[in-house]
């Protein structure tokens, strides 16, 4: 848990329609952390979020580690999801991991099941890949206790929505389910489950007074196609349950995934991932690396330097940089260095050796004029 007074907060990472998310620090430890913010006046939903993170316990549910409140503003604390969102990856992941995300999720709906609620807002953006490579569900700000015959207002994505939450009648267990379909499909295609429509109207019509449904990809295999369309029933009555979609053979016989970062993937999206997903990573790492020298966690930045592969040039430029930038000089030579020896070490000199200029011209652009003579 984060005390309440001892943090730094660093970059904003993220925004939605209520809140901003930033990366922040313990004063004492140097421990990173998440941290969601909004205006004091309209933290009601944060608040309310707060009350179901902390009465939930799951390793598939990001934790919640307390909050803190100034005269103008309402803070959450949560579990850092250090490789960001399944949004990021939407579209360059292959069945494998689809198949491991989409039943690590499923054993997120369980478990809320089974303590009375529904996420309610089931999608890419609120699925989040943990420091270790797997799955957690997280923004419960639309999440609610299910009760028989309780009226209450339908909140949510309405391109994730089922048709009964589009109408308006209810949200329950078997939206989520419903919400978990188009998520598939989003994973499998990187687009919204209606990419051909644009405006909210729109799309809650065609979901709730239509018999369509998302377009399930040809690539996917018969076992996923099947899965998705007993998502897909329209009737919440007849559409499967998480129990019961758990046991279909698309899920049944996976063991959890780690999901890899861009430059730990192999295969045939390697080269896409690395050019279509650069700016998200760079502003991750350089966040980071922010956030570590302003509170001299030194050690904790060069963490993260170890993560990174020695091919991926721009981040190391990024991070020597920043190292630079915050008067961490020394080390930012001592890190060039390293990249230098990594890269020898690995016979990828040459390759390496065609980029040294450009980082150079980076480390004494940005460091001190004393740099140039080190």
């Amino acid at each position: 848990m984060v005390t309440a007074g001892d943090w730094i907060i660093g970059r904003t990472i993220g925004s939605g329609a209520t809140a901003t998310v930033s990366l922040a620090s313990t004063r004492t430890s140097g421990e990173v952390f998440a941290v969601k913010s909004s205006p004091i006046t309209s933290s009601a939903l944060l608040q309310r979020e707060q009350s179901i993170l902390c009465s939930l316990s799951s390793p598939h549910i990001i934790s919640c580690l307390g909050s803190d409140s100034s005269t103008d503003s309402y803070h959450l604390f949560l579990e850092l999801a250090g490789r960001g969102t399944l949004s990021d990856l939407a579209g360059l992941v292959d069945e494998p991991e689809i198949r491991s995300i989409t039943q690590q999720i499923l054993l997120a709906l369980c478990y809320l099941k089974s303590t009375g609620f529904a996420h309610c807002d089931i999608k890419g953006k609120n699925v989040l890949i943990g420091s270790d490579g797997l799955v957690k569900l997280g923004d419960f700000g639309c999440a609610r206790r299910v009760e028989a015959n309780a009226r209450v207002p339908v909140m949510g994505t309405p391109a994730f929505m089922a048709p009964e939450a589009a109408r308006g009648e209810e949200q329950g267990f078997a939206g989520d389910i419903w919400s978990l379909g188009c998520t598939v499909v989003e994973m499998a295609t990187g687009r919204s489950p209606w990419p051909e429509i644009t405006d909210a109207v729109s799309a809650l019509y065609r979901i709730g007074f239509t018999s369509d449904s998302p377009i399930i990809p040809e690539w996917i295999s018969d076992e996923g196609k099947d899965f998705v369309s007993k998502c897909f029933v329209r009737d919440p009555k007849q559409r499967w349950t998480a129990e019961q979609l758990l046991r279909h053979p698309f899920v049944a016989a996976e063991p959890p995934l780690q999901i890899l970062l861009p430059n730990e993937k192999q295969g045939r999206w390697h080269k896409m991932l690395e050019k279509l997903k650069r700016v998200n990573k760079m502003k991750v790492v350089e966040a980071l690396v922010d956030m570590y020298c302003r509170c001299g966690c030194v050690e904790a930045a060069l963490e993260v330097f170890r993560r990174v592969s020695s091919k991926d040039i721009v981040l190391w430029n990024v991070m020597i940089g920043g190292l630079a930038m915050h008067d961490h000089d020394r080390l930012a030579v001592d890190l060039f260095a390293l990249m230098k020896e990594t890269a020898t070490a690995s016979n990828e000199s040459t390759y390496i050796a065609a980029m040294f200029a450009q980082t150079v011209h980076i480390v004494l652009a940005c460091t001190k004029p004393k740099m140039a003579c080190t």
